[in-house]
This record gives structure tokens, sequence and C-alpha cells, in this order.
């Protein structure tokens, strides 16, 4: 078993942001890009 002091360490910050309705817009343009070309991806690879 490895002991904790061999392991690296990884640090992560948490953020919580509030977007205006123009930024939500963005986001969502870009998530439905992503997932666009994620199932396709997917798709041609059946």
């Amino acid at each position: 078993m490895k002991r904790m002091s061999s392991l690296a360490y990884h640090f992560g910050v948490k953020l919580r942001f509030y977007p205006s309705s123009k930024q939500k817009k963005i986001i969502k343009l870009n998530y439905d890009a992503q997932r666009f070309v994620y199932n396709s991806y997917v798709g041609r690879n059946r």
C-alpha cells in the first residue's frame, strides 16, 4: 500500500460564478457545440 507521503499532491479550487444573460447564452452555445462534436464522434465510431 502506498503512503500518503509518496503520492503527488493535486490541488483544486471551487469557484462559483453568476453569469449574466449574455454570458449564459455563450456558455450554452459552447456546450451545444461540444455536445454536437462528441455525438458526431461517437456516431462515426459505432
